[in-house]
């Protein structure tokens, strides 16, 4: 759906997403950049995906060229970067980021959620507070930049808001919801929450590309 011509916004729901076995589990990807991309030839901007590991140990894939942050959503592992450092991660805590190359292993079963970028572009993960109102989106100076939200609360309402547009969003558990621009607003936008919740509902992630 598309009603701002310097904005677009798309949802993308939960039996849309296209969700395929690895050796450890399953893994469901929700976004990839650009459109048409191809993660299995390693040929993407950007790529969220979220993870069931069902192995009580798992050896990560190896990415060269890919930096990756890594939130767990369920569940809880000890992530062991090789000859770099090690590190017991539990739900809606705060992302590892680290380098494809590297050699990374982990003990524990989880559901994750995955944030992979190339060498074009940056990013970063992050849990939407439960108190949490309103979001103010693309408040950094980058150019081509995309917000997403990945709904953990059973269903929650949104509003996006500027001065001239408004667009009213439910969100499922499981959707998944991308906000992207190709330039400098001059127009400031909002992602306004309408409930209070008792945890994070949403997993927000930015990506923008590096100049």
């Amino acid at each position: 759906m598309n009603r701002d011509s310097l904005i677009e916004v798309k949802v993308i729901r939960h039996a849309e997403q296209n969700t395929s076995n690895w050796s450890g589990g399953t893994t469901t990807e929700l976004s990839i950049w650009p459109d048409g991309a191809d993660y299995k030839e390693r040929r993407f901007d950007w790529r969220i995906s979220s993870a069931r590991v069902d192995l009580d140990e798992s050896t990560f894939t190896a990415l060269p060229g890919i930096h990756r942050s890594l939130m767990i959503l369920e569940g809880a592992i000890h992530l062991i970067h090789e000859g770099i450092r090690e590190r017991n991660m539990t739900p809606l805590t705060t992302a590892d980021e680290f380098e494809g190359s590297w050699t990374t292993k982990s003990t524990g079963r989880c559901v994750d959620f995955n944030l992979m970028t190339s060498d074009k572009c940056r990013g970063a993960i992050e849990t939407v507070e439960p108190k949490c109102s309103a979001i103010r989106l693309f408040e950094e100076e980058h150019g081509e930049t995309w917000e997403t939200f990945y709904c953990l609360a059973s269903s929650i309402n949104l509003t996006i808001k500027s001065e001239r547009y408004r667009e009213d969003i439910c969100l499922m558990q499981g959707d998944f919801l991308k906000i992207s621009k190709k330039s400098p607003l001059q127009l400031e936008y909002n992602l306004v929450i309408k409930e209070i919740f008792d945890k994070a509902p949403m997993v927000r992630t930015t990506v923008y590309r590096l100049k």
